[in-house]
């Protein structure tokens, strides 16, 4: 009889073991832990606003650059616009450049007496960043992108938010002529800028941010010419 006591607190423990999940699954193998899940990338916000129901274009190209509408200010005439002045009646006839193009300008006029619309060519400058070598920080402006008929060069002070390390919250914002309203480049600014968009300032309009050196930034004023 006393060769059962051992046994039977053998049996006891081993129960005891499985009741608590002790190592030990189906046939007396030990369980293994279920794989662990890979973790999901976190993918950057997008910079930039770009409006639902159009086409969105990125400066520079991919997943980081400043996502705008596609939208050009002017669409290309096919016929001369009678009464006007005309350097082009359709697009066939530009052929001075790349991608030639035939609008009815003028396409930036802000200010002052108004000139006389007649029709213009219009040409891309550029199709790669690298095209753009008159400054720092080149950057194409695509067809269409804030407004642009054709591709245009721009230059500034940065590229991508990755260029504004100089102080904390450093943005690569886009920058516009305060008449004109065309884009004039790009700058970083930083939690201490003054400003960051013309909205910051009561803009757009007479009151305008206006990018400084290193970041610093300024609300302006801007009078068109009568």
């Amino acid at each position: 009889m006393g060769w059962h006591g051992p046994c039977v607190r053998s049996i006891a423990l081993a129960a005891l073991a499985l009741a608590l999940g002790c190592g030990y699954g189906a046939g007396g193998k030990s369980a293994r832990a279920p794989a662990s899940t890979p973790p999901i990338p976190v993918r950057p916000a997008p910079r930039g606003t770009c409006a639902t129901g159009g086409k969105c274009v990125a400066v520079p190209a991919g997943e980081l650059g400043w996502h705008t509408l596609a939208q050009p200010i002017a669409a290309e005439v096919s016929a001369c616009p009678p009464g006007l002045g005309h350097a082009c009646c359709n697009s066939a006839e530009c052929t001075g450049g790349s991608g030639g193009g035939c609008f009815l300008g003028p396409l930036w006029y802000c200010g002052g007496a108004a000139p006389r619309q007649a029709t213009e060519c219009m040409y891309d400058e550029c199709e790669l960043d690298a095209d753009c070598r008159e400054g720092d920080h080149g950057l194409c402006l695509p067809r269409g992108a804030f407004g642009e008929v054709r591709s245009r060069c721009v230059n500034g002070g940065c590229r991508l938010d990755r260029d504004c390390g100089e102080r904390s919250g450093g943005a690569c914002m886009p920058f516009f002529d305060p008449c004109s309203r065309r884009l004039t480049s790009f700058h970083c600014t930083y939690d201490d800028s003054a400003c960051r968009t013309d909205q910051d300032c009561g803009g757009p309009g007479i009151a305008y941010c206006k990018p400084l050196a290193a970041g610093k930034t300024e609300c302006a004023r801007f009078y068109p010419r009568p």
